[in-house]
């Protein structure tokens, strides 16, 4: 079996998810990767975004992660985007991924850096006129 696929089906199941937004905030919250019933894994997080400012906000996260040709496929799955593709995982080594997504003219260069079946972490670096951040992601089992 290839990366993609072994990756795949490892994420199923309850995640405690830990965000630090730079310069934004603090994330904290859950996430649960659910198959359905085309086979997809549907990525669902909630939880409480604290701002630098103090301000609590109550953010929801929705991506559809589809395997297709071998290649694991992140669509949003929520919002204005819902069905647009956002990355394609390009696998550096079993443990690393790597994947870009250009939004209007900010660049998201993001890495999933994989210690599984427990833990993995996602790192987007984001950079353009508009968006200036870099945001990470430790996922854990629960």
């Amino acid at each position: 079996m290839d990366r993609a696929h072994n990756l795949f089906f490892t994420l199923s199941g309850h995640w405690q998810v830990e965000r630090t937004i730079t310069p934004g905030g603090i994330f904290t919250g859950t996430a649960v990767f659910q198959k359905t019933d085309d086979g997809d894994l549907l990525y669902r997080e909630q939880g409480a975004l604290t701002l630098e400012s103090g301000e609590v906000l109550e953010p929801f996260k929705a991506y559809l992660y589809r395997l297709e040709e071998g290649q694991v496929h992140v669509y949003f799955a929520d919002g204005e985007t819902s069905g647009a593709l956002f990355h394609v995982l390009d696998f550096m080594s079993d443990t690393q991924a790597q994947a870009e997504h250009l939004c209007g003219q900010d660049m998201y260069k993001t890495t999933y850096d994989f210690e599984l079946p427990d833990r993995f972490t996602i790192t987007h670096i984001v950079h353009g006129p508009e968006k200036e951040y870099v945001s990470k992601s430790v996922l854990t089992r629960t």
